[in-house]
């Protein structure tokens, strides 16, 4: 029987808040932290040991943010992460001010660095992201439709709105571009997977590369979708997608 769309809500709500408070026990109880594992590291080690580094995908799931941060971390990678300036529990200005450098912080721990993206030009973290990439590093975008340039995917029988910012950067670095998928598997328990690269193989120019990455990343998000639907946070940017395609 399909979930109602109404019981997913809810449910992802309760994601969504299960997070939170991960992060604030995190920020209290510095020591504590949540079981994490990493599966596909495979896929990590072959594009480091290219040369090229590799520009991982970060599907839009409740606990991505953290997790995928962390586990990459305990497994000895570190992660450059693009992020917005507005990033955290708030975009009030006493949230920005007062709250959301609390979560930055945990999540800080996990990574490399932050890459901020400027809130009138893109130029100067595409940089850094393309120099990570030439020293064989790892820089995490997350999926979304915030961009410069979108295109539209289909997604079950509905469309999803996706920035291609991700897949450009894979191609003009000639960098891997992997899928991280991260889901809650139990009371503070999570798995990270780490797909095969996308849009493998394929010849021809940007635009070739884009629409071949899109509609692969799209074929590989629904599995999880179906799996998990209260932990996508993806559909704000997703358009009539029916609850009778997901949670069956």
């Amino acid at each position: 029987m399909p979930r109602p769309a109404t019981e997913i809500a809810t449910a992802h709500i309760a994601a969504y808040f299960t997070l939170q408070f991960h992060i604030l026990r995190m920020f209290l109880m510095r020591n504590w932290r949540p079981a994490v594992t990493l599966n596909g590291q495979e896929h990590l080690r072959d594009a480091l040991a290219d040369g090229r580094g590799a520009v991982l995908w970060v599907g839009n799931f409740a606990c991505a943010s953290l997790v995928q941060k962390q586990a990459m971390a305990e497994a000895g990678y570190r992660v450059s992460h693009l992020s917005g300036p507005n990033h955290g529990f708030s975009n009030t200005v006493f949230g920005r001010r007062y709250l959301n450098p609390i979560r930055v912080s945990v999540e800080e721990r996990f990574v490399r660095e932050r890459i901020l993206l400027g809130e009138t030009s893109p130029t100067s973290a595409l940089r850094q992201m393309r120099a990570r990439l030439a020293e064989n590093g790892l820089v995490s975008v997350t999926e979304g439709r915030a961009g410069v340039d979108t295109v539209a995917v289909r997604l079950f029988d509905g469309q999803l709105t996706l920035a291609t910012g991700a897949p450009r950067l894979a191609f003009v670095s000639g960098a891997p571009l992997l899928p991280v998928f991260a889901l809650s598997t139990g009371p503070s328990a999570f798995a990270v997977d780490v797909g095969s690269p996308l849009a493998e193989g394929v010849d021809g120019d940007s635009s070739d590369f884009v629409t071949a990455a899109v509609g692969d990343y799209a074929a590989r998000l629904e599995g999880y979708v179906r799996r998990a639907p209260e932990q996508w946070s993806g559909w704000y940017g997703a358009a009539e997608v029916s609850s009778t395609d997901v949670g069956q």
